[in-house]
C-alpha cells in the first residue's frame, strides 16, 4: 500500500520529504538499494544492530551523497534517526550513534567515489566494514553467558557501546 510506506517515517523525515520531494524518490532509492544489498550479503542476524546494519546505513549513506548530494544525505540520515542539525551526540542512545557514525562514514565514501559506479561503491563500504571501519553495537558470541538475545539460532550481545565491525555475519 501506497500511504503505509510513510507510517514508518519519523516526523523529521515527512518535513524533509516534503520539502524536497524529488530528492525524497531518490533517497527512498537509495535505502531500497541499500536494504536488498545488505540482505544480499548479509545473515539475518547480523541485520540489526550488527555488521549488516552498519553496512546498510553507510551505503545509503554513500549512494544519497552520489545521487543527491551530501547535505542531503547528511540530513536524511538526522532524520531518519528523528534528529535535526544542532541535536546533542552525546545524548543519544546507542543504537542511534551508532546509525549516526556509519552514515557519516558511507557520506565520506560518497564524496571520494562520486564517480564510480553504485557496485563500486557497494564494494568500498563492504571492505571498511570488514575490515573494522565501521561501528555495531551487538557481537556474535558462542558463549551463553555474554548472550543477551538469539537471532535466527545465532548468540548475540548488545555490548553497551559501539564497537569496530567485522568479517562476521557474511553469507
Amino acid at each position: 500500500n501506497y500511504y503505509e510506506q510513510f507510517e514508518s517515517l519519523t516526523s523529521q523525515e515527512i518535513k524533509l520529504y516534503a520539502a524536497h520531494p524529488v530528492d525524497a524518490l531518490k533517497a527512498k532509492s537509495c535505502a531500497e538499494k541499500a536494504l536488498k544489498s545488505s540482505k544480499d550479503k548479509y545473515k539475518s542476524y547480523a541485520l540489526w544492530q550488527g555488521n549488516g546494519d552498519a553496512y546498510r546505513h553507510a551505503y545509503w549513506s554513500a549512494l544519497m551523497t552520489k545521487k543527491i548530494n551530501r547535505n542531503f544525505a547528511y540530513l536524511a540520515g538526522l532524520a531518519h534517526e528523528g534528529l535535526t542539525k544542532g541535536y546533542n551526540f552525546n545524548k543519544q542512545s546507542d543504537d542511534k550513534k551508532m546509525d549516526i557514525a556509519n552514515n557519516y562514514s558511507g557520506r565520506k565514501i560518497g564524496t571520494d567515489y562520486a564517480s564510480s559506479s553504485d557496485s563500486k561503491i557497494a564494494s568500498k563500504v563492504l571492505s571498511k566494514c570488514k575490515k573494522g571501519g565501521l561501528k555495531r553495537i551487538r557481537t556474535y558470541t558462542s558463549s551463553s553467558s555474554k548472550c543477551d538475545e538469539v537471532i535466527d539460532g545465532v548468540m548475540t550481545n548488545y555490548v553497551g557501546y559501539y564497537v569496530s565491525t567485522s568479517k562476521g555475519g557474511l553469507k
